[in-house]
């Protein structure tokens, strides 16, 4: 049963495309993540060394999952052909392949080698778990939104206490320059003015010398 369930999520793999690094790049950029587990995507997810190829599929509506989360969508739909996007429920189906993968191994809830309560969900259980999975997706990314924003707020706080911090540096460094011009200013008139006044004893000392 486990070989068969291995084979059974490779050939599931198979059917959707790998997601291009212009993809996980978007993706990373745009803090996306995989709506089913909730965790986001990097740029080593497009290299595998594994029979399924890129770790991230992107469905046929251009949504990105993890391939074994989106196995997870297939099969728990009660038939893979009738599986949807948990992002916008469009079919997840491309050319019947979905459809032909259930004949070939037969996904359903009466079949034994799929015979478990996690999986064939009815149409209504289906679209519930879809609705719980988008509910998380949301709020998760609700929250990303309201952490960006603070993080923002943040960063727009730290700016201007900065430039305050550099205006009142600035501040000072003027004030500390136009007092050392003044005082070279004052020193430099103290000076001439000295400078006079010998001078003016000297030429008395001068008019005394010459009158005698």
């Amino acid at each position: 049963m486990e070989g068969q369930q291995e084979q059974l999520t490779s050939r599931i793999a198979s059917i959707f495309h790998d997601a291009s690094n212009e993809d996980i790049e978007k993706a990373s950029a745009e803090e996306e993540v995989c709506s089913v587990c909730l965790d986001g995507f990097d740029r080593q997810d497009v290299e595998s060394d594994n029979s399924n190829g890129s770790i991230v599929k992107k469905t046929r509506c251009g949504h990105l999952f993890h391939v074994n989360c989106l196995c997870e969508v297939v099969k728990r739909a009660r038939l893979a052909g009738a599986s949807k996007c948990p992002m916008c429920r469009e079919p997840l189906d491309e050319n019947g392949q979905l459809i032909l993968l259930s004949e070939e191994y037969l996904i359903s809830d009466d079949r034994e080698h799929i015979d478990n309560q996690e999986y064939n969900y009815e149409e209504e259980e289906y679209d519930r778990w879809l609705d719980e999975l988008h509910d998380e997706y949301n709020d998760m990314m609700e929250q990303q939104r309201h952490q960006d924003e603070d993080d923002e707020e943040l960063a727009r706080q730290e700016y201007e206490d900065a430039m305050e911090q550099q205006r009142l540096h600035d501040e000072d460094d003027e004030e500390l320059a136009r007092q050392e011009y003044e005082d070279a200013m004052e020193l430099a008139r103290q000076e001439y003015e000295d400078a006079m006044e010998q001078q003016r004893l000297q030429d008395e000392d001068d008019e005394e010398l010459a009158r005698q």
